[in-house]
């Protein structure tokens, strides 16, 4: 199954038939191909335009908006205060544009992708694996966790993972495959 932030969790069930090695740990897939197929059709590609309100002497160009309680928070303040042309304005509209990956959940559409792709979003697109394009709104979102839920609307059903019932372990395999910043699909 696949679990948050797009990680496959390997399931020996679902490659009992494919080739194996041994190895000092145990036997290991040669090939992970069979559930990169299988998973790919429900990645979908995302893309945001929002519009942000940035505080000048708190911002920098290219970074997140890093909270009050970050280690960082502070020297990248200090930095932007030292600018030119910075000071205490208030703040101002700022055009933003993100590109992430998420996946499908359910076959009416429901899909999961990270938070930080979809905060301050005013206009959410999906771009499935064959190119096709649908709008998407936000249904609920969690800063803490990252996470956010989204939902396409359209008479078709969409191809989609189910989440894993048995928890990961540390030192399971795992694989991440998405299609960050319109790459294309990727797999880690």
């Amino acid at each position: 199954g696949l679990t948050l932030g797009n990680i496959v969790p390997f399931a020996a069930a679902e490659t009992a038939t494919q080739p194996t090695i041994d190895t000092p740990y145990g036997r290991a897939p040669l090939t992970f191909a069979d559930l990169v197929a299988k998973v790919s059709p429900a990645v979908v590609s995302i893309n945001v335009k929002g519009d942000a309100k940035v505080a000048d002497n708190d911002q920098i160009p290219g970074l997140p908006d890093l909270p009050e309680d970050n280690p960082l928070y502070d020297f990248f303040k200090q930095f932007r205060q030292g600018q030119p042309g910075q000071g205490n304005r208030p703040p101002r509209p700022h055009p933003t544009l993100a590109q992430g990956s998420g996946f499908f959940i359910s076959p009416d559409g429901y899909l999961v992708t990270n938070n930080h792709v979809v905060e301050d979003a005013e206009d959410i697109s999906v771009t499935l694996e064959n190119g096709d394009k649908f709008p998407a709104t936000l249904v609920g979102a969690d800063a803490r966790t990252d996470v956010a839920l989204l939902k396409v609307k359209a008479p078709q059903q969409f191809p989609y993972v189910k989440f894993s019932q048995k928890d990961p372990r540390v030192g399971d395999w795992v694989l991440a495959v998405g299609n960050p910043f319109g790459l294309g699909g990727t797999v880690t």
